[in-house]
């Protein structure tokens, strides 16, 4: 993972999502100067952090990652990126599935998934 190109896709994303360097710092809880260090590369970025940025501009932590199959020696990369972008979610359903893990009750998760399968029979 090269540590730059991290901090300009969290600089990308954040631009796009029309943050200030300030919102990001209050979503995740730091300053703004942290903020601009992470997007210059010159602040090591641990795993909890980045899952915190990922979150707070709504990515998914891989795409923050954005890795290259140079940068990996695994001859399995062409695979995982074909699948990645297979899987990657829409902003709606980023939401959605955000929503649907702070649900609490195993009940109401079953009520929800019955739910959309009657709907999708209904679309049948």
């Amino acid at each position: 993972m090269n540590i730059k190109k991290i901090g300009e896709e969290i600089r990308r994303i954040r631009t796009l999502r029309g943050y200030s360097q300030e919102t990001l710092a209050e979503k995740i809880g730091v300053s703004y100067q942290q903020i601009q260090k992470y997007e210059k590369g010159d602040s090591e970025l641990k795993i909890n952090r980045l899952e915190s940025i990922a979150e707070a501009l709504e990515v998914p932590l891989l795409e923050l990652i954005n890795i290259n199959s140079s940068e990996l020696s695994d001859p399995k990369q062409n695979y995982r990126e074909k699948n990645q972008k297979l899987f990657q979610l829409t902003k709606e359903e980023q939401d959605f599935l955000r929503l649907y893990r702070k649900i609490k009750s195993p009940d109401i998760r079953k009520s929800i998934i019955t739910l959309i399968k009657s709907l999708l029979k209904e679309e049948e």
